[in-house]
């Protein structure tokens, strides 16, 4: 190993039978390898890294079955991969990058189930990725780049779970990037850069990623918006989304996250907005390229702590207007510096003479104004001076000679005046290109720019020169741009390939007018010149402006200097061979498309905490597979209300809800058990005697609370949403749509185990309401109306406003609430409608595919389930509280309406229907918070109600026409309640230390085992009267 060995390895070495590692790597090495070496059935490690070595691998090698480490990158090997390799069950690492290998990857390859690293990259494999390899469970690393690999990346490689380094640049990918892929949580690079046949959006499942360090997607057609969910990556060292098609703004939710960003470029998209003044947090940055694109806005002084900043561009952002802050002078590191075609304004700080390690500095094209800064001479090791077309005034600074290192300088197009300094020839003696023309200078050009010796082209056309134009002894000058000088003369030298000559006082030589031109103001020869544009490119595009005769001929109808028209044989040039735009598929804009009214992803999330009937709704929607762009943003952070386990893929929620519903039931049990099981009565201290009465009833009411699990099963009905969506999303595979899901992909068996589940779940809790009902549980429950007196308490609240009574008693109404919710008496069939269409309309949404036939699926059975719901509300009126039922109908209404506009969408890719899906949903989330504030109105109105003033009384409510009780019934119910009342008293009842009864004001009181007697006596007889009565009945 590295010892500079030279030869070959000779074929006797198949005598060492015993070989257990062998290890050339870094030497002299050639030859082939011998096939004999197949003999070394022992060997572990084998190594022939960087060296020379040519030829194939032989089919010999198979035998090495106990290799670990095959380790042969650097050499000029050939061929295919050996047939029997798959026999290397055993290994580790394989590496052979920087060959010469071609063919097929073989199946057989899965057999290596004990795999870390794979390196193939650089070499000449052909064919796609198999989805057997996903076998390789423990694979860290696998480097892929560089080859002619096709096809799309197996979303069944998320077996990969212990991926760290992902690397498959400059292929022929197809397809998309599998959103299944956000299960690698430990990866800390992934690059899919140069796949320009790739056709995706950034999957916001690669939120999880938070160990992530590389990321790299540039020139792959992304496409869509930068998802703001990407803030979760807090280790980000180097992001790369360059020329893409990337729309919508930087989200500034980046800028406190990426603290360790070192590198940022996202040129060549077509992204929005405003430059984040957050993005000042990253205090490590060293590279920030954010050019052509559509930004807007003022440089934010914030970006002053960028003090190990080296690269800044944002040239060809037409929208970037202010001036350069003076604060940028802390940028000591700055060597690019890139603003050009911006409408940056204002005039050119000295603060930034700081700038002593600058190599290039472009800010041509854009609204500077005032005079250039001599204290810029600091600039010792600038290259580029780039500052034209802008309205620059004063002269030319001498001290800029100090620029030993300048290469070229162009500051035509601006108001200039005075002369070329002499000392800039004298100091910049590397200068290649210099371009001072369409100023005001005058005097003569220096004869030192003469003796410069790698001049290739001068340009000081349309000024006042004089004199005579120096001879030139550079033998790589071939550009002389002298014309619109009248007083300023020359002689031609042969070897000069293009002059422009005319209104100077050059005379006339038949024999030098094949390379005499005379071109429009404003025609911009020298950026052509100095843009990569060889000579005989630019000779071919001035032929139409070449003198033929000896006077000027007249020029081309052109208006003044700075008119657009003018630019137009430019533009047209320079568009040649460019690429052109492809038309936009079905659905681009459903898939990417901004609208300007959008509820913000925050107050959704908000709203669905505080109203999770509407939130949840909305959130589902904007989960499916048929939800555009534009809503899933603004629901994203509403699926951990649907699953907290959301990132994790359909399945793994499923699983995850249903263990939270059996973890609370659980946790239920032990606190009704252990917390709140009824004891007897205990003696007490002198300090408990003292203790508030206000405290011992909110006690007591949390006791009776938490004798039945009415939480949990509110907290279950809320769970179920979630549960049904996802279930739904497992019987059909994000594969299988056009849309992509904010999901990963489950296997085959796990999405068909969960869809039983979530099915058997759903059946069950349905089974489970019924029995409660069926067996009485919900028995104690009664309506009780409010009087007439009570709803006109508070004048300032509609009736209608108010509810027209409440489930009692308190005891039994705090522990089966969950199962009446807001319905009024004689409706209790309607007790779960709110939640039954919830869950059912989840369950829609989750189960339909994202094609066009499955959204109208969607929206169809949408329709139908929340139009049945409406009428049934506004038909029946079962809603105990009339404005709430008013709210709901406006809730399922504007949700048919929202599928109606994404069904639309989603067929037409219309931005009309998206724009209408957004201001509705917004609208949705607004009657949202109506019905929360509806409910603080009748939380706080019901906190008055005093039962035997505002309450009709119980034998009235108990033969009321809204009541389809019985006398019988009735009373038995009446009985329960004092039942109940009894044992709360009994309970709150207290004790002295000796054990006596506590006297008080009102007399004395009744023993609670006497009353529980009575009660079951009082009960019994009951009993007796209504099965005589019943038997009568059925006799008559």
């Amino acid at each position: 190993f590295g010892n500079a060995l030279n030869g070959t390895i000779p074929s006797s070495a198949a005598q060492w039978t015993k070989v257990q590692s062998f290890d050339v790597g870094f030497n002299m090495l050639t030859g082939t390898l011998p096939p004999e070496l197949g003999v070394w059935t022992d060997i572990s490690f084998f190594s022939i890294a960087s060296n020379s070595f040519v030829g194939t691998l032989s089919a010999e090698f198979s035998r090495w079955v106990q290799l670990e480490t095959f380790f042969a990158p650097n050499n000029k090997l050939t061929g295919t991969l050996p047939p029997g390799c798959g026999m290397w069950s055993q290994l580790s690492l394989f590496s052979i990058a920087f060959n010469s290998f071609g063919g097929t990857l073989p199946m057989e390859l899965r057999m290596w189930t004990l795999l870390r690293g794979f390196y193939i990259g650089s070499n000449s494999f052909v064919g796609t990725l198999a989805e057997g390899f996903r076998s390789w469970v423990r694979l860290e690393a696998f480097y892929a780049s560089n080859n002619n690999l096709t096809g799309t990346l197996p979303a069944s490689y998320i077996s990969w779970t212990s991926m760290t380094e992902f690397s498959f640049e400059y292929n022929q990918l197809t397809g998309s990037l599998p959103a299944a892929y956000g299960r690698w949580t430990g990866i800390t690079v992934f690059g899919v850069s140069g796949n320009t046949q790739l056709s995706s959006t950034l999957p916001s499942a690669y939120s999880a990623w938070v160990s992530l360090s590389t990321f790299d997607v540039s020139g792959a057609r992304i496409h869509g918006t930068l998802p703001p969910e990407y803030s979760a990556w807090t280790q980000l060292g180097s992001l790369n989304v360059s020329h893409n098609q990337l729309t919508g703004s930087i989200p500034p939710e980046y800028g406190p996250s990426w603290i360790n960003l070192v590198s940022l470029d996202v040129s060549s998209n077509q992204l929005a907005g405003t430059i984040p003044a957050a993005l000042g947090h990253w205090t490590m940055l060293e590279l920030f390229v954010v050019g052509n694109n559509s930004l807007s806005g003022t440089l934010p002084v914030e970006f002053s702590s960028w003090t190990g900043l080296v690269t800044f561009r944002v040239e060809q952002n037409a929208g970037i207007v202010g001036s350069l802050p003076p604060q940028f002078a802390q940028w000591l590191k700055l060597r690019i510096f890139y603003a050009h075609e911006t409408g940056i304004s204002g005039t050119l700080s000295a603060e930034h003479s700081s700038w002593t390690a600058l190599r290039q500095f472009w800010l041509h094209s854009a609204h500077v104004t005032g005079t250039l800064p001599p204290q810029y001479r600091s600039w010792v090791k600038l290259q580029q001076f780039v500052l034209h077309s802008n309205s620059m005034t004063g002269t030319l600074p001498p001290e800029y000679s100090a620029w030993s290192d300048a290469l070229f300088i162009s500051v035509r197009n601006n108001h200039l005046q005075g002369s070329v300094p002499s000392s800039w020839a004298a100091g910049m003696r590397d200068l290649r290109n210099i371009h001072v023309a369409s100023n005001s200078l005058n005097g003569t050009i220096p004869n030192t720019f003469g003796s410069l010796p790698y001049l290739t082209s001068i340009s000081v056309s349309d000024n006042n020169f004089s004199g005579m134009l120096p001879t030139f002894h550079s033998s790589l000058i071939s550009l002389v741009d002298i014309q619109h000088n009248s007083q300023l003369n020359a002689t031609l030298p042969p070897q000069i390939q293009i002059w422009t000559t005319c209104d100077t006082q050059i005379p006339c030589s038949l024999s030098a007018l094949p390379m005499q031109y005379c071109l429009p103001p404003n025609f911009d020869l020298t950026t052509l010149y100095t843009g990569g544009v060889d000579i005989p490119g630019v000779i071919g595009m001035i032929a139409p402006f070449r003198l033929n005769k000896c006077w000027e001929p007249p020029l081309p109808s052109h208006g003044p200097r700075g008119d657009p028209s003018m630019s137009s044989f430019v533009t047209k040039t320079l568009s040649l061979g460019a690429p052109q735009q492809q038309p936009p598929t079905l659905s681009s804009i459903f898939a990417s498309y901004q609208p300007r009214i959008a509820p913000s992803a925050a107050f959704t999330v908000a709203l669905s905490i505080a109203d999770p009937v509407t939130g949840v709704g909305l959130a589902a929607l904007g989960l499916g597979r048929c939800a555009p762009a534009a809503l899933r943003e603004a629901t994203w952070y509403s699926q951990v209300l649907l699953s907290p386990f959301y990132h994790l893929g359909p399945g793994v929620s499923v699983l995850g809800n249903i263990g939270l519903c059996f973890v609370g039931f659980a946790m239920h049990c032990v606190a009704v058990n252990f917390l709140t099981k009824k004891k007897k009565c205990r003696h007490v201290t002198q300090d408990e005697k003292r203790s508030s009465r206000s405290s011992l009833e909110l006690s007591t009411a949390v006791e009776v609370s938490l004798r039945f699990p009415g939480l949990s099963l509110a907290a279950t009905l809320f769970l179920a949403r979630g549960i049904a969506f996802y279930g739904g999303q497992s019987f059909i595979d994000d594969s299988d749509s056009s849309v992509s899901t904010s999901n990963g992909n489950d296997a085959i068996g796990l999405r068909i185990m969960n869809s039983i589940l979530s099915m058997i779940f759903l059946i069950g809790l349905v089974g489970v309401v019924i029995w409660a009902e069926r067996r009485g549980l919900t028995k104690p429950l009664k309506f009780e109306r409010y009087r007439a007196a009570a709803l006109t308490r508070l004048r300032w609240v509609p009736r209608w406003i108010l509810p027209i009574g409440r489930w009692g008693p308190d005891d039994a109404r705090r522990r089966l609430a969950a199962f009446r919710g807001p319905v009024a008496g004689g409706r209790e069939n309607f007790a779960m409608l709110p939640a039954g269409v919830g869950i059912v309309g989840s369950l829609i949404v989750g189960a339909v595919p994202g094609t066009a036939g499955g959204c109208i699926a969607q929206a169809a059975c949408q329709c139908l389930l929340l139009g049945g719901s409406v009428i049934a509300i506004g038909v029946l009126r079962p809603m105990r509280v009339p404005a709430a039922g008013w709210l709901l109908c406006s809730t399922l209404i504007l949700q048919a309406c929202i599928n109606l506009c994404i069904v639309v969408g989603r067929t037409t890719d219309a931005e009309s229907a998206i724009d209408a899906m957004m201001f509705l949903s917004a609208v949705y989330s607004v009657v949202g918070l109506l019905r929360v504030a509806h409910r603080i109105i009748v939380w706080y109105w019901e906190r008055g109600i005093n039962p035997k003033r505002d309450i009709f009384d119980e034998a009235k409510s108990n033969i009321s026409p809204s009541s389809n009780l019985s006398p019988c019934n009735s009373a038995c119910n009446t009985l329960n309640w004092h039942r109940s009342k009894q044992e709360v008293r009994s309970c709150s009842h207290l004790t002295n230390e000796g054990g006596e009864r506590t006297a008080t004001q009102s007399g004395p009181r009744r023993s609670a085992p006497d009353s529980e007697v009575q009660l079951n006596h009082l009960e019994k007889l009951l009993h007796i009267i209504c099965m005589r009565s019943s038997d009568a009945r059925s006799m008559l």
